[in-house]
């Protein structure tokens, strides 16, 4: 929306493209950066994900968190959750401006159009991340394991 209105030359109010960017500098092969400083998703389930370059912060509809580097794991196999408090908490912020803002672009804060709150990310207990970790470990072998026969596909 936000790129079709800046060819016509139309500035949108602030009820409406709320998450929309132009995108023209990308066509042209002028882009300097990303256009977006993170892009949120959302499940069929109600899951809702935060992506910011390599990482991927998923908020599990069940409370849970699931932390992934998708420049090293393309398959969301290994959570890093435990192992990367910072990424989650920088992501979750972020996540959590989108949302008290309504929108994730500069602008007249909007209104959500349902409740939205977020599990209290990175604030895992020492039994939680020792779980996380353990799992991760067998993730890790696992995948491994299928990295390395010939027949796997």
């Amino acid at each position: 929306m936000a790129t079709s209105a800046y060819i016509l030359g139309v500035k949108l109010p602030d009820n409406a493209g709320e998450d929309s960017f132009s995108f023209l500098p990308d066509l042209l092969g002028t882009a300097k950066g990303p256009v977006r400083e993170a892009t949120v998703h959302q499940s069929a389930r109600g899951d809702l994900a935060i992506r910011q370059g390599p990482w991927k912060l998923i908020f599990l509809a069940d409370g849970k968190t699931e932390l992934y580097n998708l420049k090293d794991d393309l398959g969301e196999t290994n959570d890093v959750a435990a192992a990367q408090p910072d990424a989650v908490a920088r992501l979750a912020k972020i996540m959590q401006q989108y949302i008290d803002n309504g929108r994730s672009t500069p602008g007249a804060v909007q209104k959500n159009q349902a409740a939205i709150s977020l599990p209290p990310a990175g604030r895992a207990t020492a039994k939680q991340l020792k779980g996380k970790a353990k799992k991760a470990k067998g993730k890790k072998a696992l995948e491994v394991a299928r990295a390395e026969d010939p027949y796997f596909d």
